[in-house]
């Protein structure tokens, strides 16, 4: 839990009493790889701290699965219309390692922000954390060609494309997994070429150096 207080300090100093409040009313829960937080037709009733693990958040469109959220330890997993208007989810939630998380309900973050107005720049603030994040995905993705979708994955997530299967990230980038396995092909041809020209030229250079 203390991972998790230090990051709601880091956005602003909470008050000694309303860290207390937290520590009572915050919970931990563990959930094995495979497992979901939540499945559709649920209310999303809890927002989750990971800390520690990998889950995803999706939906199914024709039996095709979209992917908008990959989050790992320090990210917190909602699903967010079910949670904010406390209606019927028509996301998943699942773990995809096992996971470990602290989560508070619906009830009890409206009491906080009510009782402690502090935690209101706080919870602000995450919003916008994360707001920004799905614009910035949306950004480098809609509208764009696979291989530009690819580069992004790599610029900004090659830390867990060891972690995630390649139907997951094709899930994540709007492709399909056939298109997705073409395009990281590609990709790996030309890091061959590029490494073995690069052991060429130093090989040259000693030559005739």
């Amino acid at each position: 839990m203390q991972q998790l207080l230090n990051k709601l300090n880091s956005i602003r100093p909470l008050s000694p009493e309303l860290q207390l409040h937290l520590k009572d009313k915050i919970k931990y829960k563990e959930y094995p790889k495979g497992s979901f937080l939540l499945e559709p037709g649920q209310v999303c009733e809890n927002i989750c701290f990971i800390q520690q693990g990998l889950v995803r958040v999706y939906y199914e469109n024709a039996d095709i699965e979209i992917c908008p959220w990959l989050l790992i330890e320090g990210d917190i997993a909602i699903s967010v219309v079910s949670y904010f208007n406390q209606v019927s989810s028509f996301e998943f939630i699942q773990a995809l390692e096992d996971t470990i998380v602290y989560y508070i309900t619906y009830d009890e973050l409206e009491f906080i922000y009510d009782k402690f107005p502090e935690f209101n720049f706080v919870g602000r603030k995450l919003l916008q954390h994360y707001y920004a994040l799905e614009s910035k995905r949306l950004f480098s993705i809609l509208g764009k060609s696979a291989d530009a979708r690819y580069a992004y994955l790599l610029e900004f997530y090659a830390h867990l494309i060891l972690r995630i299967a390649g139907k997951h990230q094709a899930a994540y980038l709007g492709m399909d997994p056939a298109t997705f396995s073409r395009i990281k092909a590609k990709y790996l041809r030309e890091q061959k070429l590029f490494f073995f020209l690069v052991i060429l030229v130093a090989l040259l250079g000693l030559t005739f150096g």
